[in-house]
């Protein structure tokens, strides 16, 4: 569950998915299970048929995907008027832009000479309409003679035209067997820090995609992450150019890369000091209290930020979280699940509930147990984990009447899946079925007042 929405391109997110999974059996479950989310924001046709082209190169025939594609054909066939079909647009391909003859380009030229190797690009750029630096540079590494490899790493720093996704490309080229050379370490020190320097605000180290890497950096240049990010700090200390909120977090993430958790803690606990003369004891949660501390393990926090949705005064969000339990339970998340039912015996809000607002303890307690009794059909193997906590709502003193009636139905699912899993009949307790037949005939009642 993400408290978010977006327009996911959910083919690719799919192919992470499968890709991830081994066993056939797991990637036909892990996508049912993504299908059913799909199905809720109404893709379109091109991606239901980009969805299915990752689930047969998964070895899955998935019938619901079949059936949505002629859905959808069928809704986009009803949608022309009088039935009239559209001609498709005819696209034609491009032809293939001819490579340059590269030995005419670089010819007798000597490369690690920084003017030969601008005259080998000019003659580059009059035979091919790319333009593109790094192509060019990447074959000119090709072409070096042994001897030359530091020359034409010193050649590379007259290409200022070049971007950080330019020396990406161009500095992945270059062989392994160079680094082994004594004059090629310094003369790659010297380029990348000269690049570091130049393109300090562009470093993001850390981030999905970096333009340049800083491992691959590092490994090149011999300098650390912290001594190549220090490199861009200084740079920027040094420059005019006025920071803007994006160029800010660009500082704060290569801070993080220099700095040792005490410096870091004393820099966050110097900017939150900043805000105290903004803030008032009324705003956010409020004063700090240890009910607004997060759990110890990343399970029991997830376990935390659903048992919230489950409060939720919204229908259509506790629909969706008693959804979460329910796939939990399905894909075996065993710890989490443990962190959740646990909550019954303290229905407190926790960190993830506004704390100004009232939490509907019994919304999260009612549809826990409603998505337990529905896991229960499914998996009674990992339902039945709970059996004593279900157990003691069902035939202890638990006056709530649907309460007790879906703990009733979570233990019967887990009975009747594996006889012999739980008693049916506790000495001195009225059995699962009186109190079933009893939450029957209090069905009629009025539940009690939820606030």
């Amino acid at each position: 569950m993400i408290g978010f929405r977006a327009d996911w391109d959910y083919a690719p997110h799919l192919s992470l998915i499968l890709d991830s999974l081994e066993r056939p059996s797991d990637k036909a479950k892990a996508a049912e299970f993504y299908l059913d989310k799909v199905r809720l924001e109404s893709p379109t046709l091109e991606a239901w048929l980009a969805i299915r082209k990752v689930t047969v190169a998964n070895g899955l025939a998935l019938n619901d995907v079949e059936a949505e594609i002629a859905r959808e054909t069928q809704r986009q066939s009803a949608a022309n008027p009088k039935g009239a079909r559209e001609e498709p647009a005819v696209t034609h391909a491009a032809k293939p832009e001819a490579s340059p003859d590269w030995s005419r380009v670089f010819g007798l030229r000597k490369l690690h000479d920084h003017v030969d190797l601008r005259a080998a690009y000019a003659n580059y750029r009059a035979q091919s309409e790319r333009n593109n630096a790094s192509e060019f540079l990447t074959r000119a590494l090709d072409h070096v003679q042994p001897g030359e490899e530091a020359a034409i790493v010193a050649a590379l720093e007259s290409f200022t035209e070049l971007d950080l996704w330019d020396y990406r490309r161009v500095l992945s080229a270059i062989p392994e067997e160079w680094l082994t050379r004594i004059s090629v370490r310094p003369a790659l020190r010297s380029l990348i820090g000269g690049v570091v320097a130049t393109h300090c605000l562009d470093m993001a180290p850390g981030t999905f995609y970096e333009r340049l890497p800083l491992d691959l950096a590092s490994h090149l240049s011999g300098y650390s992450r912290p001594e190549l990010c220090a490199l861009a700090l200084d740079a920027i200390g040094k420059s005019h150019v006025v920071l803007d909120t994006q160029n800010l977090f660009r500082v704060v993430n290569l801070l993080s890369e220099t700095m040792t958790l005490s410096e870091s803690q004393t820099a966050l606990a110097y900017g939150l000091e900043l805000l105290d003369s903004a803030m008032r004891p009324t705003d956010g949660d409020g004063p700090w209290k240890p009910a607004l501390s997060p759990d110890a393990t990343l399970e029991a926090n997830v376990a935390g930020y659903v048992w919230a949705a489950l409060a939720s005064p919204e229908a259509s969000i506790r629909w969706e979280a008693a959804h979460v339990v329910r796939n939990l339970s399905g894909f075996g998340q065993i710890q989490t699940l443990d962190a959740l039912v646990g909550r019954l015996g303290n229905p407190v809000s926790g960190p993830f509930a506004d704390q100004s607002l009232f939490f509907y303890s019994l919304h999260a307690q009612q549809w826990l147990l409603i998505a337990l009794a529905r896991a229960a059909q499914e998996v009674p193997e990992v339902v039945g984990r709970h059996v004593p906590v279900l157990r003691e709502i069902a035939l202890g003193r638990e006056m709530h009447v649907l309460l007790r009636r879906f703990a009733a139905d979570c233990l019967i699912n887990v009975a009747r899946a594996a006889s012999g899993v739980i008693d049916l009949h506790p000495p001195s307790r009225t059995s699962v079925m009186e109190r079933k037949s009893i939450n029957q005939e209090n069905d009629g009642h009025e539940e009690e007042q939820i606030h």
